[in-house]
């Protein structure tokens, strides 16, 4: 069983082992810039930590803020070996019951089309409202890279 509750202080040694094991894949399509850490520094302000807990240990971290008329995720990462056992589709419903307790109208989060990741938020419920070209990321590759906008309507 998968437990979600608020990070801690105490957690935050967990955190950063889990944010880097979620981002090691990541890390082979693509690496933030300068602009991209500054925006992920901005978006900290505020912002609420959840984290997911099997046999208490923490194997899930997610971040996400309100911005109105919506709660805006960022920083989801699944600790690789815990990958494929619904620990980002809890962490997702968790912040969609949050969102539809608050009466936000959806829930919303950026991700890079290169990495895989748009057609596994598609079958959490999201939807592409826009792409446009990365400017805040650097391919490995070389290539340019879309950020994708999307979005999980709740009302």
């Amino acid at each position: 069983m998968i437990e979600v509750r608020p990070a801690s202080s105490a957690d935050i040694d967990e955190i950063k082992r889990v944010s880097a094991s979620g981002l090691k894949t990541l890390r082979c399509v693509y690496r933030p810039n300068h602009a991209a850490l500054q925006r992920r520094q901005a978006l900290g302000e505020n912002a609420v930590t959840l984290v997911a807990l099997i046999q208490n240990q923490i194997v899930g971290v997610v971040r996400y803020r309100e911005e109105s008329p919506r709660l805006h995720v960022f920083g989801l990462a699944v600790d690789e070996r815990f990958r494929r056992r619904s620990v980002a589709r809890v962490l997702l419903e968790e912040i969609a019951s949050r969102a539809v307790a608050g009466s936000f109208q959806c829930v919303s989060l950026f991700t890079i089309r290169q990495t895989g990741n748009v057609s596994i938020f598609e079958r959490l419920g999201f939807e592409v409202v826009r792409e446009q070209d990365d400017d805040t990321s650097i391919s490995e590759s070389g290539a340019v890279l879309t950020e994708v906008y999307m979005e999980r309507a709740l009302l």
